[in-house]
């Protein structure tokens, strides 16, 4: 019996590495579009089915993080994405809920099959970012290398290596081009997320579609205004009265979680904040996403309350809160968005 389970254990095992790696590269040559992975649409704080930040967005056969926080990398692969076709992480700001994953993708994906270095690319501060990762991961590719390259098996250390691109925008409303990948165009947003500066949001286009991914900010009009004509704005929405209410009852038993969770108000969008902005913009969909008050007590009730009203008074918005294993996909050239789950 014993023997006989251990054989099943070992061939699960290994049908679930090799699911790791050639499905993932074959997926990547079946679509053509923009196609956005959310996986991770929880914040900090520990939610059951929710990863920290994490979204990736396919464009042709090439695969792109923004933010990775803890969880993310895992929930990713466990959805069936292009892992090593993976070429830049983007990152919106350096809060831990937003890069502490970052170095497991990166070795991750080389370790998969990863076969050019990775870059990282962000506002200041992603250069230590990079080099910090690069260190605490240099001898374990040393172990990888040495343990299981074999015959066609090949382990460049140069392919592990992760490099950075600092995106400078002075304009505390201003965008640059952050990544030009052949039609894929990656333009960087600043954002107003004080006291973290500079902070950043993402607009992807690509064969005539395009997602705009906020990060963590204010209502932004700036925002609004570089996310005009998208397809798709994901934004972070936060509900102030949760956010309050929830430091309120923590504050008898722990008094500096009580405080932080008060200080987060003045720097996150409510949602029905960020439906104006979708509608300002002339976005044919909008994705709340970053739910940090997801699992809370009346959740869905509370945290959506006020966006139909909204919507009422100046149009229809198509409108969804994220989920982990979400997926859209924006077919090249088309009009329509799919959604699957």
């Amino acid at each position: 019996m014993r023997n006989n389970a251990l054989k099943l254990a070992s061939s699960v095992l290994v049908l679930a590495l090799m699911s790791t790696v050639s499905p993932f590269t074959a997926h990547a040559q079946s679509f053509d579009g923009l196609k956005v992975f959310f996986c991770g649409t929880g914040g900090p704080l520990a939610s059951s089915g929710r990863a920290q930040p994490c979204t990736a967005i396919q464009a042709g056969d090439s695969l792109y993080l923004i933010d990775n926080g803890v969880g993310g990398w895992n929930t990713l692969r466990g959805m069936r994405a292009p892992v090593t076709s993976l070429k830049a992480i983007f990152i919106t700001h350096l809060h831990s809920d937003h890069i502490a994953g970052v170095g497991e993708a990166a070795e991750q994906s080389w370790i998969n099959g990863r076969a050019e270095p990775l870059t990282v690319i962000g506002p200041d501060g992603v250069d230590n970012l990079a080099d910090g990762f690069n260190l605490v991961y240099e001898r374990d590719r040393l172990f990888r290398k040495a343990h299981h390259e074999q015959g066609d098996n090949k382990f460049p250390l140069d392919a592990a290596e992760i490099r950075s691109k600092v995106v400078e925008i002075p304009d505390p409303a201003g965008t640059a081009l952050a990544l030009k990948d052949g039609e894929l165009s990656i333009t960087a947003i600043r954002v107003a997320h004080d006291p973290v500066s500079p902070a950043f949001g993402y607009r992807f286009d690509y064969k005539g579609r395009s997602v705009v991914i906020s990060g963590d900010t204010i209502a932004w009009p700036p925002l609004s205004a570089a996310a005009n004509g998208a397809d798709v704005f994901i934004h972070e929405a936060q509900s102030n009265a949760m956010q309050i209410a929830a430091s309120r009852r923590t504050s008898k038993i722990n008094p500096r979680g009580a405080a932080i969770l008060a200080d987060t108000v003045t720097y996150h969008t409510e949602p029905r904040e960020a439906a104006e902005l979708a509608q300002s913009a002339g976005v044919q969909m909008l994705v709340l996403s970053h739910l940090t008050q997801a699992g809370m007590p009346e959740f869905l009730e509370t945290f959506t309350e006020g966006i139909e009203e909204g919507i009422e008074e100046s149009g229809n918005l198509d409108w969804h809160l994220a989920e982990d294993g979400m997926t859209l996909e924006l077919p090249a050239g088309g009009t329509e968005i799919n959604i699957a789950n």
